[in-house]
This record gives C-alpha cells, sequence and structure tokens, in this order.
C-alpha cells in the first residue's frame, strides 16, 4: 500500500519449513524487528511489523510448510505495537478462513 506516492504497508503470505518459528520468519523482515519484538504462539510483533502463524493450512504444493502472515510498516512516525498486533491477529484470522487454508 502506498500513499502520497511513498510505501507505507507490505502485507503478505509466506509458505515456510514447517519447524520455522515466527522469530525465524522476522528475522528476514528487516521492519518486523525494529523496536521492542513481543512474541506468542501464533503472533510476534512490534511497532513496525509482524508475524502471524496460519494455523491449520496444507497446500499439496508445499507439503512441509506451514503458512506465516507477515505486515511491514513502512512509514516513518506511524509505529505502534498494539496496533501491529490487531492488525496481525485480524489478517491472519482473515488468511486462515481465505483460499490458501483449504
Amino acid at each position: 500500500m502506498s500513499v502520497d506516492g511513498e510505501l507505507a504497508l507490505v502485507a503478505g503470505r509466506l509458505w515456510w519449513e514447517k519447524t520455522g518459528s515466527l522469530v525465524d520468519v522476522a528475522a528476514v523482515h528487516a521492519q518486523v524487528n525494529k523496536g521492542d519484538v513481543i512474541t506468542g504462539d501464533e503472533i510476534l510483533y512490534s511497532g513496525t511489523g509482524a508475524v502471524g502463524k496460519v494455523e491449520g493450512c496444507t497446500d499439496s504444493a508445499h507439503p512441509d510448510q506451514a503458512l506465516f502472515t507477515v505486515l511491514q510498516v513502512f512509514a516513518s512516525g506511524r509505529e505502534s505495537s498494539s496496533t501491529m498486533k490487531r492488525l496481525v491477529t485480524e489478517y491472519t484470522g482473515q488468511v486462515q478462513k481465505g483460499s490458501d487454508c483449504t
């Protein structure tokens, strides 16, 4: 998503090895690791990014992988851990209900 021609937010889905963790996925996404990182069983978030693990998703093209969601905020001055927590929770829930989780 762009605002006034500047990249503001990137939201995506990522198939990652089943044995991988939220921390592993976050490590390759620079915006997720900025600031204090708070992690739980199914989400990890900071003021500028988040990772969610989508439970119950399988895909024959990715038999040994789990589905994760990733959010990254690039707009300066928009850091908010509480907002990222809500956003990743909602986004991950919607992905879980979607066509990637059959």
